[in-house]
């Protein structure tokens, strides 16, 4: 089983070149990531709820479109791991734990 990597805050940051496009009502599913959900660290957090359901909150390409950025809901409010997809090369980059009260100071 390959685990997807758990990317640090300056991985995360990387793939949001530019600014970032809310393209959740026309992406094209590049990648299954639910058949990748059981592959996510340990120390991440989804929403039961969330991963019963498949509800994706949005998905977002960066400016160069290399990267989409699936936001999956978290444990808590506020909360999301987002999954990174390569566009180009059609794979999961890697995760993140984004916590919006925590990042922003929500």
């Amino acid at each position: 089983m390959e685990y997807i990597k758990l990317l640090s805050r300056e991985e995360y940051l990387a793939a949001m070149s530019g600014k970032m496009r809310d393209i959740s009502e026309t992406a094209e599913p590049l990648v299954d990531v639910w058949k990748f959900v059981p592959n996510l660290p340990d120390t991440v957090t989804l929403s039961e709820y969330g991963v019963q359901k498949r509800l994706v909150e949005a998905v977002y390409e960066n400016e160069g479109g290399t990267y989409q950025h699936v936001l999956l809901f978290g444990e808590k409010n506020n909360s999301y791991v987002v999954i990174i997809i390569d566009v180009i090369r059609q794979s999961i980059f890697g995760c993140y734990q984004l916590d919006l009260d925590k990042e922003y100071q929500i």
